[in-house]
Formats: structure tokens, C-alpha cells, sequence
């Protein structure tokens, strides 16, 4: 009966203060490792986020672009004097804000630059029915953003060559 109430002693006492020790060492690596990865998370999140924006972006200004006349009615270069240069203000959302002047709401800031020239094709020469059409998108708050001057780096810049039928 001895060694029964010894065993019951025991067991009823609880854990030794090594085993709490050892409990809590082993917790606290655990949590520690967790949260060493959350900043790489959530800089993927944040990464992952932005190519979707600017590839929404992307669409919304290469829709418009290549839907546009290429020449007014004196044969000048409509595509070239209207959306060389132009930049489209951009909310959170990839939203386009029509705005001339975009206050807080301002995230993302789109350049387009035309290509005057015809493009030409790797190999071949150059065509008047093809134009190099460049997008560069850049996360910033202010819309004076100057891309020519900025790293390349700080924006991401989305380039294709755009084909018209002949008339």
C-alpha cells in the first residue's frame, strides 16, 4: 500500500520545474520561428499584390492605347501626339482616377511612351504597321513622378508591339 500511495503522491504533485522549463523553452522556439517568417510572408503578400495591380493597370492603358486611331484625318500621327507621354492615376484597387489632380487616394502612376517609327520585327525591317507601345508603372503617392530619372529599379516597365490592318 506504501508504494500505491507513493504513486499517487506523485501524481498529484504536478510537473518538476525541468519539465516546465523544457515545456516552455520548446514553445517559445516554436513562436519565435513562426514569427521569423511573417515579415517574408507578408512581403510576398505585398509583392504578390503589386503584380496584380500593375497587370491590371497594364490591361486598362493597352486596351485604350490599341484601340485608338493611329492617324487623324491629314494622315498626322494621332497615336503618338495623343498618348506619348500620357499618365494615368491609379487608386489602391487599380482603379483609374479621372481626376487631373489625385489627392490621398493616389497609389499607382502610369506612363506610356509611343514609339514614332514603325517597329521592326528581330531580323526584319522596320514596318508602318507596328508600334512598340512601353507602360511603366510605378507604386507612388505622388503623381509627379519622373520615370526618365528614377532607378529602374522603382517601377516595372510592360512593353509590346501593337499591329494595325491597312486602310
Amino acid at each position: 500500500m506504501n508504494t500505491q500511495q507513493t504513486r499517487l503522491d506523485r501524481l498529484q504533485r504536478g510537473f518538476s520545474l525541468i519539465e516546465v522549463t523544457l515545456a516552455l523553452g520548446i514553445s517559445a522556439l516554436g513562436i519565435t520561428t513562426v514569427l521569423g517568417m511573417l515579415p517574408q510572408s507578408l512581403e510576398s503578400i505585398r509583392k504578390a499584390s503589386d503584380l496584380s495591380a500593375n497587370t491590371h493597370i497594364v490591361e486598362q492603358v493597352m486596351g485604350e492605347v490599341t484601340q485608338a486611331q493611329w492617324q487623324d484625318a491629314s494622315g498626322a500621327d494621332y497615336l503618338s501626339y495623343t498618348y506619348n507621354g500620357k499618365r494615368y492615376y491609379f487608386d489602391g484597387g487599380a482603379q483609374e482616377l479621372k481626376t487631373r489632380s489625385p489627392g490621398l487616394e493616389l497609389a499607382y502612376v502610369a506612363q506610356v511612351t509611343v514609339e514614332t517609327a514603325g517597329a521592326a520585327l528581330p531580323g526584319g525591317e522596320a514596318d508602318g504597321h507596328l508600334r512598340r507601345i512601353t507602360v511603366r508603372v510605378r507604386n507612388s503617392p505622388l503623381k509627379d513622378v519622373d520615370f526618365d530619372q528614377s532607378s529602374p529599379r522603382s517601377y516595372y516597365s510592360y512593353s509590346a508591339l501593337v499591329s494595325r490592318t491597312a486602310r
